[in-house]
């Protein structure tokens, strides 16, 4: 899971999300934020195609759906990004 967010204090579930990440070898989360603290270990600015190629390394195909939820131009550039680098078709990936 590649979790976008403006701050730390954004991440909603967090401690669900991670509670996950424990207890599930095939779940990992990486988080990605615009405005990360001084000390932040995870990614920042904005998702990228290398962080998507390194974090989270799924090919189209049938079974694989990408789930997309944020702000309207966030939804374009990810949109573009699976589209255009990954080669994603429309039915792959969804957006809320």
């Amino acid at each position: 899971m590649v979790y976008g967010n403006l701050s730390e204090n954004d991440i909603i579930l967090r401690e669900k999300i991670e509670e996950y990440s424990k207890k599930y070898e095939n779940f990992e989360v990486f988080h990605v934020l615009n405005n990360p603290p001084k000390d932040w270990t995870q990614g920042s600015g904005f998702i990228t195609p290398q962080i998507i190629e390194k974090y989270c390394p799924i090919k189209p195909s049938e079974d694989s759906t990408i789930l997309l939820c944020g702000p309207g131009p966030m939804i374009d550039a990810m949109t573009k990004i699976l589209k255009d680098k990954f080669e994603f078709k429309r039915e792959n990936y969804f957006s809320f």
